[in-house]
């Protein structure tokens, strides 16, 4: 077992396959989500991409379900889906 520390301070939501992840983290009260991808690089996580998307809801606390690289983030009545 090792542990890495966190590229995203307070996550809501993660996704692992192999050596990639994807970690959301809500906008408290608001409609957007910030997703970001990261690569598992020997001494913990290096992010590879990041980026804040609108969507079509108020994001509520614990949004993000992570399973098998898939990470499902629920915004209102919706669903959607992000590979890691």
């Amino acid at each position: 077992m090792t542990s890495c520390p966190s590229p995203v301070h307070s996550p809501d939501g993660f996704a692992v396959r192999g050596n990639r992840a994807v970690l959301s983290r809500r906008d408290h009260n608001q409609r957007t989500v910030e997703l970001v991808h990261a690569e598992l690089d020997g001494g913990g996580w290096a992010v590879t991409s990041r980026r804040r998307i609108e969507v079509s809801g108020r994001v509520v606390l614990r949004c993000g379900q992570g399973r098998d690289g898939v990470l499902w983030l629920r915004t209102g009545d919706t669903w959607l889906r992000t590979r890691a």
